[in-house]
């Protein structure tokens, strides 16, 4: 996957979902909880490189929200503002 630009430096998609991810014993990857600090900026990261990798969701794909804020410890506020705003 090649880089995208975000509002910023280049943004590797696949390396933002492997900061993210981390193995766990039995060899799956699970998704690292989100830092308070900046969680709207963190959730708009991680939610466009989720997008642009392919891996998870093609373009039609019914996204859920509630599925990624248990996945990622966070309300579904930030994601649904990550979501706005990448429609934009």
């Amino acid at each position: 996957m090649g880089t995208a630009r975000a509002n910023g430096p280049d943004l590797d998609a696949a390396a933002v979902l492997r900061a993210f991810a981390h193995p766990t014993n039995l060899g799956e990857e699970t998704m690292k909880k989100l830092r308070r600090s900046s969680l709207s900026g963190d959730a708009y990261t991680f939610v466009r490189a989720l997008f642009l990798s392919g891996n998870r969701y093609s373009p039609g794909d019914k996204v859920s929200v509630e599925e990624l804020s248990r996945e990622l410890g966070v309300s579904r506020t930030p994601l649904w503002g990550a979501i706005y705003r990448l429609e934009a």
